[in-house]
């Protein structure tokens, strides 16, 4: 990272989260705690079974609907408040 935070594998971090058009933008992080997780990767790996074949399986095709690719996209920032706020006054 840029002059930032030194981070390595297994240490919990934190984030701002920015909207830019249809991209999130993780910046501003920060190191929470040293070394929490250092077993997460290999265990992540190991649950989902890719360790080392990812990068020689081809893709596979993306779903399509009537040979039109299926998109879904992101909630937008109003919808994801207004969820948020439904939530609440269900609690």
């Amino acid at each position: 990272m840029d002059g930032g935070v030194g981070l390595d594998p297994g240490d919990l971090v934190q984030f701002d989260l920015s909207e830019s058009g249809d991209m999130r933008m993780a910046e501003n992080p920060r190191l929470v705690a040293e070394d929490h997780y250092p077993s997460l990767a290999g265990r992540l790996k190991e649950a989902g079974g890719v360790a080392g074949t990812a990068a020689r399986k081809p893709h596979p095709t993306p779903p399509s609907d009537g040979g039109r690719p299926i998109v879904v996209s992101f909630p937008t920032a109003e919808e994801r408040d207004a969820k948020r706020r439904r939530a609440v006054k269900l609690s």
